[in-house]
């Protein structure tokens, strides 16, 4: 009992008093990691990029099948440019406000009674809506053709970031299911990111925003990195905090799965602390 008390006590002390020399260690890895998924369901029609390319954020990826949509888009597109109702209700607005002016001049000379002027004014005010309504079609068909572009958007695969497509996981003919969306995974190499577990005694060394000298991989000159994350929380099992490092890469000279190496202001001993992922 007493002694399995004790070993988080003595497993700690191993950690923090082994030679600090080689410093504190964790891995590069990849600053964003996605698996892109369609919003949508359906059979994969194409494949834009191969493994390994390098793309834009928005750039497209693949597409899945839209031919209905494409269709329906261009029956949106007809009703949309029809004008004949448009042109109708014009027309016989135009003609209802010249019999109505027509009868407003009968009838100030005394020509026309009251009720000849109000049914006048009457077909002209329905001339009038018949145009309103027109012009509500044109608009509710515009909606109708810009939902369509949407959707055929939707089928469409985009990056989410400027990163290299690492896998391509479906291929072309292969049903996208709401259960297996995902098609390709892309990562981000012009940043990486390290995470560390530094010991709590020695966390006071760091603070958000600092920049770090970190060593990667077999690099004789170490990098700068910024201190991106701090936890708030220390880890009872091994008295460590994890840190999380943003190392900068726009060469992208850097790979991502390089053993990292931060040495310690002021260290006077050792931890060779290794954080798989």
């Amino acid at each position: 009992m007493r002694l399995s008390i004790m070993l988080p006590a003595i497993a700690w002390l191993l950690c923090t008093s082994m030679v600090r020399a080689e410093g504190v260690r964790g891995f590069s890895e990849p600053y964003r990691r996605v698996m892109v998924s369609a919003s949508e369901m359906g059979t994969l029609a194409a494949i834009d990029v191969v493994e390994g390319q390098h793309v834009q954020r928005d750039q497209v990826l693949g597409q899945l099948d839209d031919r209905v949509l494409q269709a329906s888009l261009k029956i949106a597109q007809a009703a949309k440019d029809a004008e004949g109702a448009m042109r109708a209700a014009k027309i016989d607005l135009e003609i209802k406000k010249r019999h109505l002016e027509g009868f407003v001049e009968l009838s100030q000379a005394g020509n026309a009674s009251v009720r000849e002027v109000e049914r006048a004014q009457a077909d002209y005010d329905q001339a009038l809506a018949r145009v309103q309504a027109a012009e509500e079609q044109i608009l509710l068909r515009q909606l109708e053709y810009d939902r369509t572009i949407q959707q055929i958007e939707q089928r469409r695969v985009r990056s989410p970031f400027d990163g290299i497509v690492t896998e391509i996981i479906k291929r072309p003919g292969e049903f996208v299911s709401p259960t297996d969306p995902v098609i390709f995974e892309v990562v981000q190499l012009d940043t990486l990111r390290c995470n560390l577990t530094i010991p709590n005694d020695q966390i006071q060394h760091l603070r958000l925003g600092m920049e770090v000298k970190l060593v990667v991989g077999q690099r004789q000159e170490p990098v700068t990195a910024m201190v991106e994350y701090i936890a708030p929380v220390v880890d009872p099992q091994s008295g460590t905090v994890l840190v999380k490092l943003r190392i900068p890469n726009s060469s992208q000279e850097l790979k991502a799965g390089l053993v990292c190496r931060l040495d310690l202001p002021g260290d006077t001993r050792t931890a060779r602390l290794l954080r798989t992922r």
